[in-house]
């Protein structure tokens, strides 16, 4: 499965809500450049707010997760390190920990050079972040022969 196909299911979900209450909106934002090049320019960062991301590595979704704050993004990526002259994510969550032996060691090693992306959907009011993220990995894990993102362990 591919964003732009939980994009189509978050836009869904939004217009069900939006029965409930007007101003219920989720904004889809497309991440066109890797990790490290947008780490490097920093008016370039991710949004203010809460919402849903979805790290993806070649296309494949890889982890949706939840924010209050997209500040929480960089708890999962670290601090690159210098590594002959090139920045590295070596402290990346989704490189160390070792309950994630789904992720398979070619999108470990695109993780710690930073050839990764993040896609965020902001949703307003960001109470509904954790409904988002609920919605979306049930999705993912109804139309991925009941599997999760290979770095999520349950849905929620």
């Amino acid at each position: 499965m591919h964003t732009n196909q939980l994009a189509e299911y978050a836009g869904k979900f939004a217009e069900l809500l939006q029965h409930v209450d007007r101003s219920v909106s989720i904004e889809y934002k497309v991440s066109d450049n890797n990790f490290l090049s947008v780490y490097n320019k920093p008016l370039e960062r991710y949004p203010k707010g809460g919402g849903v991301y979805v790290f993806r590595v070649q296309g494949e979704i890889v982890y949706i997760g939840k924010a209050g704050d997209f500040s929480r993004i960089w708890g999962h990526v670290g601090i690159p390190e210098d590594v002959d002259g090139r920045q590295e994510f070596s402290n990346c969550r989704f490189v160390t920990d070792p309950y994630l032996n789904r992720v398979s060691a070619e999108v470990k090693e695109q993780f710690r050079l930073g050839n990764f992306f993040i896609d965020c959907f902001i949703v307003t009011p960001a109470d509904l972040c954790g409904a988002l993220e609920t919605f979306l990995q049930s999705v993912y894990w109804l139309t991925s022969d009941r599997k999760h993102p290979p770095a999520n362990r349950q849905i929620g």
